[in-house]
């Protein structure tokens, strides 16, 4: 099974560390295992397996194909996600080359992703409603006055109008 393990992790293009890193494994605990110096539970292979993406059965046993057939989304599909969900058409393609990485591209973008997460919350986070009455020079008290006169009028209007 350690030879096993390691050829799967190799097939991933992924290093100890990377595959440490993704099924939240400690680093010496994947050396371990690929040196048969301690063997997995059932749950550290589906990790692995789901992490390398390899069939649980062939990690366990040897049996059976070492990859699952690929279940790719068609294009149709993603389009129908996108259109389902009101999203943008660039959002249709950032999925479709996300789907497409290598999984060593994989870990690069989920780095990066990290990492700009991580940026962005230590920004001070700024009111877009705040902002937008800034700039009209009112307050959101002035504004909902305005709007609430707005509605008187129109309804005397319209009072006055069916009279």
């Amino acid at each position: 099974m350690k030879d096993r393990i390691k050829e799967a992790r190799k097939h991933a293009g992924l290093s100890q560390r990377d595959l440490a890193r993704l099924t939240e494994i400690n680093n010496s605990s994947i050396a371990l295992i690929e040196t048969g110096k301690r063997n997995p539970r059932m749950a550290t292979l589906k990790l692995i397996a789901d992490v390398t993406g390899v069939n649980l059965e062939w990690l366990k046993t040897g049996e059976g194909p070492m990859c699952p057939e690929k279940n790719e989304p068609e294009p149709d599909d993603i389009d129908k996600l996108v259109s389902a969900r009101g999203l943008s058409p660039e959002i249709g393609i950032f999925i479709r080359k996300l789907i497409s990485l290598t999984p060593d591209q994989m870990v690069a973008v989920t780095d990066f992703l990290i990492d700009l997460a991580r940026e962005l919350q230590e920004l001070p986070r700024e009111d877009p409603e705040e902002e937008e009455t800034e700039k009209e020079g009112k307050s959101i008290d002035e504004r909902v006055e305005e709007y609430r006169q707005a509605l008187l009028l129109e309804q005397d209007t319209e009072e006055s109008g069916a009279s």
